[in-house]
């Protein structure tokens, strides 16, 4: 956000679970089981409630919020060791979003929370100090953590969603 705001770069897309950090209030979004299918998450993105979260962070950052993407085919949580059920989870290290809204919800799971930068992720995987992370797939691939992760669990306790801003 902060290159947005100094004027270095014109657009962006950005995590709700990053943009928290600077108007709070967008963090319901990203609570977990909060949306029964995927026309109640479109419903609920649609709605003055969500429109007026929007505003608000229009006003805190002085940036416009062009619209939200999203994709409400599941989360994706990699990990050494396939995970199966929230059982599974039970005790797994995993590494999560320095946010204590994610660092709760994963708790509250039965995992160990670890609030790691995702540079450092990799090799967090390779020494054990986490077991797991919550990027999705894609990410995954792209930071190349799919050479350490030997699972992927598709879940549904979050909705991917960006804030598309200039």
């Amino acid at each position: 956000m902060g290159f947005l705001q100094s004027g270095s770069i014109d657009i962006f897309a950005i995590f709700g679970g990053h943009i928290s950090g600077f108007y709070e209030d967008i963090q319901f979004l990203g609570l977990p089981y909060l949306f029964n299918n995927h026309s109640h998450y479109n419903a609920a993105k649609d709605s003055s409630l969500v429109q007026n979260i929007l505003n608000g962070i229009e006003e805190k950052t002085n940036l416009e919020v062009l619209g939200i993407l999203s994709d409400y085919n599941g989360f994706a949580i990699a990990s050494l060791k396939p995970i199966n059920s929230l059982e599974d989870c039970k005790g797994v290290k995993i590494r999560v979003m320095q946010n204590p809204l994610y660092v709760a919800i994963y708790n509250n799971l039965g995992s160990q929370s670890t609030a790691t930068d995702r540079g450092e992720l990799y090799t967090s995987l390779q020494t054990g100090l986490v077991e797991a992370n919550d990027l999705a797939v894609k990410s995954n691939y792209d930071s190349n953590c799919k050479e350490v992760v030997k699972a992927f669990a598709i879940t549904p306790h979050f909705v991917w969603t960006q804030f598309i801003v200039i």
